[in-house]
């Protein structure tokens, strides 16, 4: 008689394999591509004020895919252009054109106005500082000196000047006038801070 000595046998787990486990893969997003395309009307439909009123914005006068400079025909060479840049003050002469006198009566806005004072300004003020910095605008605001409105075919010329420029903050005006004489005063206040890539890219040492 023998006897035989060790261990049990471990049993050895047995792995099922689903051969049609593609096949439902491609049953489940066929079920999804049928589920999505019921739901479709459903979404589109209250997609449509919203997709309206982007059609809409694309058809309006000053929020084309084009800048809202070009818009105002403020790019040298449209209505406007820059005439000089004397003792600080830079001078840009605007013939105001019929599409930008959007105000009552087929006048030009304030809001139109200041946009341009804004580029203006902005532009005078890249001119002058060392770093060339644009900044963003703080404050903007006009002083209207004459009662009557400007209306399309008036010449106008924009002076604007800077009245100073800090590591931060620049402070700049423009001063508007027609044919008939001033026609606002206008005030600027930018935050010119940077950051240090943008001085070191746009600095004196490489724009002496």
């Amino acid at each position: 008689r023998q006897t035989f000595t060790g261990t049990a046998p471990v049993p050895v787990p047995v792995t099922t394999v689903n051969h049609h486990q593609p096949r439902d893969r491609e049953t489940h997003a066929g079920e999804f591509l049928v589920e999505l395309g019921g739901a479709l009307p459903t979404l589109m439909a209250r997609l449509a004020p919203l997709l309206s009123l982007m059609s809409a914005s694309e058809r309006a006068r000053f929020l084309s895919r084009r800048s809202f400079a070009h818009q105002l025909q403020i790019k040298h060479g449209q209505a406007g252009a820059y005439t000089s840049f004397d003792g600080g003050a830079l001078a840009f002469e605007f013939l105001v054109p019929q599409r930008v006198c959007t105000g009552t009566g087929g006048t030009l806005p304030l809001t139109s106005l200041l946009a341009i004072v804004d580029e203006t300004t902005t532009w005078a003020s890249v001119g002058l500082d060392p770093r060339r910095r644009p900044g963003v605008s703080v404050s903007l605001g006009a002083q209207l000196l004459r009662a009557s409105e400007v209306r399309a075919g008036e010449a106008l010329v924009f002076r604007s000047k800077v009245l100073k420029l800090g590591k931060t903050f620049g402070f700049l005006e423009c001063e508007v006038a027609g044919a008939t004489g001033a026609v606002a005063s206008c005030t600027h206040v930018k935050y010119l801070e940077m950051g240090r890539a943008w001085d070191a890219l746009f600095g004196p040492h490489l724009f002496p």
